[in-house]
């Protein structure tokens, strides 16, 4: 894969995922405020909102690593296992 084929997949990750990643976070956030401004306390709900929260920032964490790995230049750039790359502590 040539360095010219790498950016354009950082570029696509930068975009078309880590962006929308983002825009969920905000809109938990925007819909927990919401909830609690109308003093909803069902906290089944707000455990939902939790669980999203806590998985869209670990797809953001793998999406972040994999961005920075893909900018190192080739000489940079190590082999990986994959399966470590991608767990999230």
């Amino acid at each position: 894969m040539t360095e010219g084929e790498l950016n354009e997949i950082l570029e696509l990750f930068s975009h078309k995922l880590k962006n929308p990643i983002h825009a969920v976070g905000i809109n938990i956030d925007v819909l927990q405020m919401r909830l609690k401004k109308q003093s909803i306390t069902d906290n089944a709900i707000y455990k939902h909102l939790d669980i999203v929260r806590h998985e869209t920032d670990r797809v953001q964490e793998i999406v972040m690593r994999f961005i920075n790995y893909l900018s190192k230049t080739e000489s940079q750039r190590k082999k990986i296992d994959v399966r470590k790359f991608l767990e999230v502590k």
